[in-house]
């Protein structure tokens, strides 16, 4: 049933609500929708309402648009979004209601939708002419306002030209994708890491307020993210963020791995924390300063992901040995500072991004590679306290052991089958089996506690983390096997014994973690 010729005018006053208009538009009212995105009373329901129904009217009937139609399209929506983003974006960093703040990101993250949709089909019809990004400047050299909304922009264009989420044939998002990733992504990679450094700096000017400083800066971590995600060779985006799996930057990019220092900004980021941010303009306090939308995904992890990708990146990029060693190096520096200052691990996501790091760095790099650095005893030393206070407290970790476990497993095979007689033990070689003891322990101890308490969660029942951790646990068991299967028969022999007799009711054994977990951490 179509809905009364005034109902779209109700909506946009707000006399009316979405749930008049239960079903999408059909194609033939798009004039209808973009009229209601021109008039000045458009609240911001009704504008959400065209942004959605305009995505997919478009998408599904490009074909139906004569080239001026769709030209003059794509025109309107950017001036539109030019003019109004800034508004929605200002209102909701600024706002002080958090629904109508909400509301308000609803609205501007629809609209950049559309925008980005729109400029993929075009794309897609101008298959002779590369793809310029050049048109998107306009937003960075207004307001601040604008220089956010056009951050988001490349985040989600970024994210429209790596997925496929409009079905198009496999060898036009193929085409647009490459185009893009020869043409473009580089530049907006370089313009992501030019406003970070411009938040570590302080730089961005008198009329960026503390709420600017924070969004610029998680609007640039979304962009730079997308960039180091993109699918480079054309496999899988799923492919791209593998945990195991090398990154295929083009050679192009050489410069940002050996010249740009981009490893090191991302770790001065990660000590700039929200708090930090809203300290750094003191003279311009906001009372009741909302938290903004883009740092929902807090800093913190969010650096630690940009760092995870570049440390997973081909070893080809590299023009020498020299010059991945000094990358390592800096890496190593980077994560040692990390666990040294203990700064943002007690957040869950932060320790398990940063287990994501230390793993990637091993699976990346050669062990001879990592020995060698002058950082590593220090390195190595705070990695074994980091793994015990991951089997220490083991309900908030369980996600983070796989890293962990396979951190250690790839270390402990990397190492020769037949070490000399005579050669001292290395600092890994003395850790790993301890590692291999703690693990068991505290498994032991897991058991006691979740029979004790019903209402614990039992981890040793979730059959997906149990078989990936038993993927690592058996190479650090058999590094030092003798002596680690003699420990693990000493913990279960005393209960197969009590096991053994009917008389008695089986006694608790208070097996707790040992004063070896804590007293180095």
């Amino acid at each position: 049933m179509q809905p009364r010729p005034d109902t779209l005018a109700l909506l946009a006053q707000g006399k009316v609500g979405i749930e008049s208009l239960k079903e999408m538009l059909p194609a033939e009212r798009w004039p209808d929708l973009l009229g209601l995105l021109q008039q000045p009373t458009s609240q911001p329901p009704a504008i959400l309402f065209a942004a959605k129904n305009l995505t997919k009217i478009f998408t599904e009937n490009w074909n139906l648009f004569s080239a001026q139609q769709r030209t003059d399209i794509r025109t309107f929506m950017m001036n539109y979004l030019y003019t109004k983003g800034a508004e929605f974006s200002s209102a909701a960093i600024g706002g002080h209601d958090p629904s109508t703040n909400s509301a308000l990101i609803a609205v501007l993250q629809s609209l950049v939708q559309l925008l980005c949709r729109l400029s993929k089909l075009t794309w897609i019809d101008e298959k002779e002419r590369d793809i310029s990004i050049s048109e998107f400047s306009k937003f960075f050299e207004a307001s601040v306002d604008h220089c956010i909304v056009g951050l988001n922009i490349f985040h989600e264009l970024i994210r429209e030209i790596n997925y496929n989420a409009a079905n198009f044939s496999l060898t036009e998002h193929r085409k647009i994708q490459i185009s893009f990733r020869n043409d473009s992504l580089y530049k907006v990679l370089n313009l992501a890491v030019s406003y970070l450094t411009h938040v570590c700096n302080n730089s961005l000017g008198a009329q960026a307020t503390p709420q600017h400083v924070m969004a610029i800066c998680a609007e640039a971590l979304n962009v730079s993210l997308a960039c180091l995600s993109f699918d480079f060779i054309g496999t899988n985006p799923e492919d791209s963020v593998e945990d195991i799996g090398t990154v295929h930057f083009p050679l192009v990019w050489r410069p940002l791995m050996e010249e740009a220092n981009v490893i090191d900004l991302f770790f001065r980021l990660y000590s700039l924390e929200s708090a930090t941010l809203m300290d750094r303009s003191k003279a311009r306090p906001t009372p009741h300063a909302p938290r903004p939308r883009a740092l929902t995904p807090c800093t913190p992890p969010f650096t630690l992901q940009c760092i995870a990708q570049l440390v997973s990146v081909r070893r080809s990029i590299f023009t020498n040995n020299e010059t991945r060693n000094v990358f390592l190096e800096r890496v190593l520096v980077g994560t040692l500072q990390i666990m040294k200052s203990e700064r943002g691990l007690d957040d869950s996501d932060t320790f398990h991004q940063l287990c994501r790091v230390l793993m990637r760095t091993k699976a990346n790099f050669l062990l001879d590679e990592i020995t060698v650095s002058p950082s590593y005893p220090d390195w190595i030393q705070h990695v074994s306290r980091l793994t015990y206070t991951a089997f220490r407290f083991w309900r908030w970790s369980a996600n983070s052991l796989y890293y962990l476990l396979t951190l250690w497993s790839r270390i402990v095979l990397s190492s020769p089958s037949y070490p000399a007689a005579a050669t001292p033990p290395s600092a890994w070689e003395q850790a790993a089996p301890e590692i291999a003891k703690a693990y068991v322990e505290t498994r032991m101890y897991i058991a006691e506690a979740v029979c004790q308490e019903e209402s614990i969660d039992d981890p040793l029942e979730n059959d997906e983390m149990l078989q990936q951790q038993m993927q690592a646990v058996p190479s650090l068991i058999r590094f030092r096997y003798q002596p680690l299967a003699e420990y693990i028969a000493s913990l279960l022999d005393p209960r197969i014994t009590r096991y053994k007799v009917p008389a008695h009711p089986l006694a608790p054994l208070h097996t707790r973690p040992s004063r070896r977990l804590g007293s180095s951490v």
